[in-house]
């Protein structure tokens, strides 16, 4: 990772971290989180005065009804439909984020050009998305998809049948697990295919940075591991994210001048 993180990031080495450090210099007054979830990152931007205000949606409409009565006054959360046009003004947000997003989405160019219509002239985008490159195969996200019935046997068991038949039979939300049933794959993406990707809906890449490279098989180690082992691999993790930039890519952006 490039950026500088300092000691007081709530965050630490990630894009979010990268957001924290970029709008310690200069914070917004109304910030959109695409795919907020339960808005527990605007949370931390407002009480840390990196945002005035924030707004996230989401497509998991149970989490936002579950979220909304702890939210402060200054953040807010609407539930969306993903091929819905977003239900705010043309230029009202000064940011707009989506960090962990874009790979799970079917039609990214419709989500790219609201998100273009409802960001400022002057505004910035940070888009953050997996790193295509050697390790992406252990992504696994995308083992339900290459094992289906082993991870419909770990699923069931490590929580309930009918938990299995709500998230990935019925596809609650119009979603596989997290992923939009018509894409079933979590995508991953290249710096120069994130900076093509944007330039076709009109942004233009400013910054760019990353983290890890073993991230994936590190993980995927710890994941299996006995507790003392565990200790050691997370160690090896942090050591990862900070010194290199390949595993998770982002891009801050801005709209083409005409």
């Amino acid at each position: 990772m490039q950026t500088t993180i300092s000691r007081e990031n709530p965050f630490g080495f990630n894009s979010k971290g990268f957001l924290w450090e970029y709008l310690a210099k200069k914070p917004v007054d109304l910030l959109l989180d695409f795919g907020a979830h339960d808005a527990a990152m605007l949370r931390i931007l407002a009480d840390g005065r990196r945002i005035a205000r924030g707004v996230g949606v989401d497509a998991n409409k149970e989490v936002i009804e579950a979220s909304r009565p702890s939210l402060p006054e200054n953040v807010a959360l609407t539930h969306i439909h993903v091929r819905a046009p977003l239900p705010f003004p043309d230029k009202h947000f000064d940011a707009v984020m989506m960090c962990g997003v874009l790979e799970h989405i079917y039609d990214q160019g419709h989500v790219l050009n609201e998100l273009h219509r409802v960001l400022k002239d002057d505004g910035f985008f940070l888009v953050a998305v997996p790193g295509k490159h050697i390790f992406s195969f252990l992504d696994m996200g995308n083992w339900k998809f290459v094992f289906p019935r082993a991870h419909r046997l770990f699923y069931e068991f490590r929580y309930s049948k009918e938990a299995y038949r709500t998230r990935y039979v019925e596809c609650q939300n119009g979603l596989i697990g997290d992923i939009e049933k018509e894409k079933s794959w979590h995508e991953h993406f290249s710096n120069d295919e994130v900076q093509a990707l944007l330039a076709k809906h009109g942004f233009e890449v400013q910054l760019r940075d990353g983290i890890g490279f073993f991230m994936r098989p590190l993980i995927f180690a710890e994941y299996f591991s006995p507790s003392p082992i565990k200790r050691l691999l997370n160690k090896a993790i942090q050591w990862d994210l900070k010194t290199f930039t390949s595993a998770e890519v982002w891009a801050l952006a801005r709209k083409k001048q005409t």
